[in-house]
């Protein structure tokens, strides 16, 4: 379901999805839920459940350019899920956060 939303929403703004038909790939997204660390396949198997962490990886092509995002989840929010869900949650976007501050013109991967 989830998945089919981000379909619908790419080709509503006049984009195509970069990874749907990508070497057999069926999905316009990956969605990685708890344990899975990246490019989880969706499903409509899976429910996802309150507390659960889940991320959604996006990549579309528009004009000829490819645009790549990730936002992580909570699913109903930081209030439900453990301590361990949240601090994983916290230190992984400050971690990120960290990590853009080291890019800029002239820097190298091992300023980041």
């Amino acid at each position: 379901a989830l998945d089919a939303i981000v379909r619908d929403f790419i080709a509503d703004n006049g984009a195509t999805a970069a990874t749907l038909g990508y070497r057999g790939y069926k999905h316009s997204s990956c969605i990685s839920v708890n344990e899975v660390v990246c490019h989880g396949v969706p499903s409509d198997k899976v429910t996802l459940k309150a507390g659960d962490i889940v991320n959604v990886d996006v990549t579309t092509v528009l004009n000829g350019w490819y645009g790549d995002t990730s936002k992580t989840f909570v699913v109903g929010g930081e209030d439900v899920a453990s301590d361990e869900a949240n601090r994983l949650v916290r230190t992984t976007r400050e971690a990120l956060r960290l990590g853009l501050s080291g890019c800029r013109a002239g820097a190298r991967l091992g300023d980041v």
